[in-house]
């Protein structure tokens, strides 16, 4: 992580980070509600979990970059990262033991209605956890709906491939299903009233040496899992506060992409697909920073 504080070096900045945003996509991939979710009166919301135990990341090979390509260096690829992924499941069994009954729907669902800033439908809906591949077509879901407003968060949760942190991420989609929001929602992508990602990381707070899989799958299964619970639990009320203060953000007309003040704090994060990124500071909530990248993405950073 890098934190540029001085206003010059920004400046700076902001035009190679508005060159890197344009090269990796022309508009945002947020959707902003603009103050329509205020005129929801009911919700049905859907916590939908991609997997029910934790996942373990790993780092890409890159011999093919590193050769110039081919069908050879592709093969090469794929047999070194399927050899870590065999491995990394191996390491993350101690990990995966320790969260036996750990229920992340149900922990994530607490957070969302205990939150101070959600809004009134969020706090008296009754939330349903599901599995992401349940819920199926969405059409569906909203043509069965009777409330003004269908929620969909899709959690995903899963350990840095070097196992030193874990990070949980949501893609919140709130579509209309009445009258008078379908029509304000209307020229949005997929006529969703707001969409976004949101992503925050927990690391580890015991500094190995050597720093091993097998270590770190120690260190956060010990005591019955007290430290990668805990950690979850952070991680599951932040992104529960992320997300209710983001659907009140208005964001820029047209889908354009999200630029920093002159005077934002500039971060380095890595994405939920474990891209790196740069974004801006937008909020600090509980020692924590809260970065918007170029996509409208919000990321969680410690300062």
């Amino acid at each position: 992580m890098i934190l540029v504080r001085n206003p010059r070096t920004v400046a700076l900045l902001l035009g190679a980070f508005a060159l890197i945003g344009l090269a990796g996509c022309a508009s945002a991939t947020r959707v902003a509600s603009n103050g329509a979710v205020e005129r929801a009166a009911s919700a049905q919301v859907h916590v939908a979990l991609t997997k029910q135990e934790i996942g373990a990341d790993i780092h890409n090979s890159n011999v093919s970059a590193a050769t110039g390509g081919g069908l050879i260096a592709a093969f090469i690829d794929l047999g070194i990262e399927h050899s870590r992924a065999k491995k990394a499941e191996v390491a993350i069994v101690p990990v995966r033991d320790a969260l036996l009954g750990y229920d992340v729907g149900k922990t994530f669902s607490e957070a969302l209605q205990a939150a101070a800033e959600g809004p009134a439908w969020l706090k008296a809906a009754k939330i349903e956890v599901r599995s992401a591949a349940d819920l199926g077509d969405q059409k569906k879901v909203l043509a069965a709906a009777t409330a003004d407003v269908v929620m969909t968060l899709v959690t995903d949760y899963k350990m840095l491939p070097d196992f030193n942190g874990v990070r949980v991420s949501v893609q919140a989609t709130l579509r209309p299903r009445s009258a008078e929001l379908v029509a304000t929602a209307k020229g949005n992508p997929d006529g969703v009233l707001f969409a976004n990602r949101f992503v925050t990381t927990r690391n580890s707070r015991a500094p190995l040496m050597p720093a091993t899989h097998a270590g770190y799958a120690a260190a956060w299964a010990a005591d019955g899992g007290k430290t990668i619970r805990a950690a979850l639990d952070e991680a599951l009320a932040e992104l529960a506060r992320m997300i209710v203060w983001d659907l009140k953000q208005d964001g820029p007309a047209g889908q354009a992409l999200y630029k920093a003040g002159a005077d934002s704090y500039m971060f380095n994060v890595v994405d939920a697909r474990g891209l790196p990124v740069r974004g801006f500071s937008v909020r600090v909530d509980s020692g924590r920073s809260w970065i918007r990248t170029p996509s409208g993405e919000l990321h969680s950073v410690t300062q």
